[in-house]
């Protein structure tokens, strides 16, 4: 019996032991990476306790990970076999470790789902951007530095390794404790891997494995984010059958005493914070501070964002789900195709389409709004390609359509405004009006860079006010109720020397204020104005009520006089029975707790 449990561990351990330079390195360098990095992530429980979750399914993960790669290495019989699987394994880990350090450093977030989400939507013209302010630059540089001290660390295992390996021999006793702990560690990694696995294969839907304490090495990540994107996938079809049902078998109706052009305007990455009609100190929105002055804009001040990821936050701004209340937008009908049953003329141009006929649609954004059987049960047009500068989209708009005065009509515009690479987003030549100098405050000691950058977010904000008037001067003298919102914010080292969005699960007070509070504003004609008292006195006494993005189809109901068992008068924000209801961030966590509360 014991000369069968010795024969079995040696069984078991001679991976190890024979590669053990290659096992110790991989665990360091994906293991102890990703730990390290959670703390800088403060993984802290509302308790204020590190949670370790994360850290020891790390730890076991990445074990059993390096265990089996050793055994890999080890069965192979010709040495020469044996390094060149070493070093492509090596080089892959190291690879892994530089994208893992290198998204989290930039972007907040280790590899997952929204990546490979952000990858499949970037047009070619987003990809040069991001190559150029990234990866050709000296964003990319520590990383680097960090891969190049990864290299030397394993390198000096594996030269070292035979002296510490002839020392250990002189120690009799470290053979029978090692090979036990060995044993041990591997038997609970198996466990505690498995465990996950099946939590994992088990999510109902994608975005429940976000939320899921999952490893933090990168090898874990990818996998898991594959799984994900299936998930998506399977979303997806179920919100394409469940749209193509209610095309064929609901009944949609539109109740108005006169024709309505209704306008819906989807900004991007605008953060409310730098808008003067929100109290910021450069005038970046003289055109709409003119219609705010005569009376035909109105503003609400008390408007988030229910994520500040684009896809996720147009599913739940152009569907009719409830996020809130655990309802997943691919159970709700798209509410463009409600407007398009009860006979309106539906136009949806936007600046962030993708090739419509990309096979990297099925689980996209893209997905949703191009799918065949939603073109044809919600549009009447749509623009075919996307444009370098908001301005032409519009353009585009004005000489591809001709609205007609004898049918209701909603006309989508989806906008790049202020995503990205500020500067790449509207002519310089025109609208380079802030520069670092018009930057007053220095309250985080910033470079001129640092300052010149804020001005060149301003600017694009500057010019996404241009790009609104541009569009409401195509319907200043039609009834018409335009409606404006961004999908979500960003952040321009507003409180710490940052810019861009952090997809991490850490918020805090600051971060909400600048990624998911929203501009959201109302522009009335003076003939809608004029048709229609009642919801101008309507819309001015709910100015402050907290609205919610996803709940944005109950208004678009109430301005369409639309029909339909989908729409709820209990979040319609300008309904006399409207009712103030919690408000989460990504469906899970309490804005109003972050936001105005948390230090």
């Amino acid at each position: 019996m014991l000369n069968k449990i010795s024969r079995y561990s040696r069984i078991i351990t001679t991976p190890i032991i024979k590669e053990f330079p290659f096992f110790i390195s991989y665990i360091i360098i994906l293991s102890a990476h990703a730990i390290y990095y959670s703390w800088l992530a403060k993984y802290i429980s509302s308790w204020g306790v590190i949670d370790s979750t994360p850290i020891i399914k790390t730890i076991f993960s990445t074990t059993l990970q390096a265990y089996i790669l050793a055994a890999i290495i080890n069965a192979i019989r010709i040495e020469g076999g044996k390094r060149a699987i070493r070093t492509i394994f090596y080089i892959a880990t190291i690879l892994l470790f530089a994208c893992n350090d290198f998204l989290f450093k930039n972007f907040g977030a280790y590899i997952n789902a929204t990546y490979f989400i952000l990858l499949a939507e970037t047009t070619k013209n987003e990809s040069s951007e991001f190559i150029n302010q990234y990866i050709l630059s000296s964003a990319i540089i520590p990383t680097l530095l960090k891969a190049l001290a990864m290299v030397a660390l394993t390198v000096t295992i594996n030269k070292f390794w035979p002296f510490v390996k002839n020392l250990l021999k002189k120690i009799p006793s470290i053979k029978n404790v090692s090979t036990f702990i060995t044993i041990l560690v591997i038997a609970l990694s198996m466990g505690y891997t498995a465990q996950t696995a099946i939590k994992v294969c088990n999510a109902t839907n994608s975005e429940d494995l976000n939320y899921m304490q999952n490893p933090l090495d990168a090898v874990s990540q990818t996998i898991t984010s594959t799984i994900s994107i299936n998930k998506m996938k399977k979303n997806m079809e179920q919100a394409l059958e469940f749209n193509k049902q209610i095309a064929q078998n609901e009944r949609t109706t539109a109740t108005l005493d006169d024709t309505l052009n209704i306008v819906l305007v989807l900004g991007e990455s605008y953060i409310k914070s730098h808008s003067y009609l929100y109290g910021y100190p450069l005038n970046t929105t003289p055109n709409l501070n003119i219609e705010k002055r005569e009376g035909r804009l109105f503003l609400f001040d008390n408007a988030m964002a229910t994520t500040n990821i684009t896809s996720s936050s147009i599913r739940n701004i152009l569907c009719c789900n409830n996020s809130s209340d655990n309802e997943e937008w691919y159970n709700y009908p798209y509410f463009p195709s409600l407007f398009f049953k009860a006979g309106y003329d539906v136009y949806f141009w936007s600046n962030q389409m993708t090739s419509i006929n990309s096979k990297k649609k099925d689980f996209t954004l893209n997905g949703l709004l191009y799918d065949p059987d939603i073109c044809t049960n919600s549009y009447t047009k749509i623009n075919d390609k996307p444009f370098k500068y908001d301005g032409k989209l519009v353009e585009s708009f004005k000489e591809e359509v001709k609205i007609s005065d004898n049918k209701n009509n909603l006309i989508i515009f989806h906008l790049m405004g202020q995503h990205h690479i500020a500067n790449e987003r509207y002519p310089n030549d025109k609208f380079t009006h802030f520069t670092a100098d018009s930057i007053k405050h220095n309250k985080l000691n910033l470079s001129y860079d640092q300052k010149e950058y804020i001005a060149q977010f301003d600017n694009a904000t500057l010019y996404n006010d241009y790009i609104l008037k541009e569009i409401i001067d195509i319907f200043r003298n039609t009834n018409t109720v335009l409606v404006y919102l961004s999908d979500h914010g960003d952040e321009v080292y507003d409180y710490q020397i940052k810019r861009g969005r952090d997809h991490s699960l850490n918020f805090t007070t600051n971060k909400v204020k600048y990624q998911y509070d929203i501009p959201f504003m109302v522009w009335c004609s003076d003939i809608y104005k004029e048709k229609h008292p009642q919801t101008i006195k309507s819309i001015e006494e709910a100015s402050l009520r907290p609205f919610s993005s996803d709940n944005l189809c109950h208004l678009m109901f109430n301005l369409g006089g639309i029909q339909t068992i989908h729409y709820r008068d209990t979040l319609d924000i300008i309904s006399p029975n409207f009712k103030e209801k919690r408000r989460l961030i990504n469906g899970r966590y309490n804005y109003e707790a972050i936001r105005f509360v948390q230090e």
